[in-house]
């Protein structure tokens, strides 16, 4: 599996003998490893926020490359003075959290991810890597209220969706609510999945 390719972050479990771990990845593709997307990520700002501009652009798209050759001091290098411009970017904010993240300061990562969902609850990077950060801390329900919170905002996300299954499979036992989750992912992803087939079939069976 590669490393970080883009600027997304989320959960994964690995399965062996029925148990499933997380475990941070940079995208949750569950069938094979990701691949550097050829254009930035885009997003929606919201309404309060001005978007980014072309050269703010150019500096966030130069960063994502950075990051996906593993160099991260060069992407902080570039998001710092990105941040320090747009300090009402969700976008900004997270892609730094995620930089400060893979330098080992999970402080601060912490720190602009919260800022982030809290300018932007739907920024699926900020909000999928600090309910991680909350699921090794313990805070089940914690995760599980801040993922949710994302979706019922409108964030409908695969790896949202993705990522809250395994956490009330897992962590939380509620079998329905991962069932429901697991089958919203399927449908967003767009691919088929036989590990993700498998897990709902034995959802279904426990259900009956």
């Amino acid at each position: 599996m590669s490393r970080v390719q883009d600027w997304r972050g989320g959960f994964r479990p690995a399965r062996s003998a029925g148990i499933s771990v997380f475990t941070l990845l940079a995208a949750v593709l569950i069938a094979g490893c990701a691949s550097a997307p050829s254009a930035p990520e885009h997003r929606s700002a919201p309404a309060a926020h001005q978007p980014l501009s072309g050269p703010q652009q150019s500096v966030l798209e130069n960063a994502r490359l950075a990051a996906a050759q593993d160099n991260w001091t060069r992407a902080a290098e570039l998001l710092r003075p990105l941040h320090e411009q747009r300090p009402d970017s969700a976008l900004v904010a997270s892609r730094l959290g995620w930089v400060m993240q893979q330098q080992g300061d999970t402080a601060s990562a912490r720190v602009l991810y919260q800022k982030a969902v809290e300018q932007d609850p739907t920024e699926a990077l900020a909000v999928n890597n600090l309910a991680l950060l909350m699921r090794e801390e313990g805070r089940f329900r914690a995760a599980r209220d801040l993922l949710q919170a994302a979706i019922d905002r409108g964030a409908d996300d695969p790896r949202l969706h993705y990522n809250l299954a395994v956490l009330s499979e897992i962590y939380l036992l509620d079998y329905p609510a991962a069932l429901r989750h697991y089958r919203r992912y399927r449908q967003l992803a767009g691919a088929e999945s036989e590990a993700v087939a498998g897990w709902i079939r034995d959802l279904e069976r426990r259900a009956d």
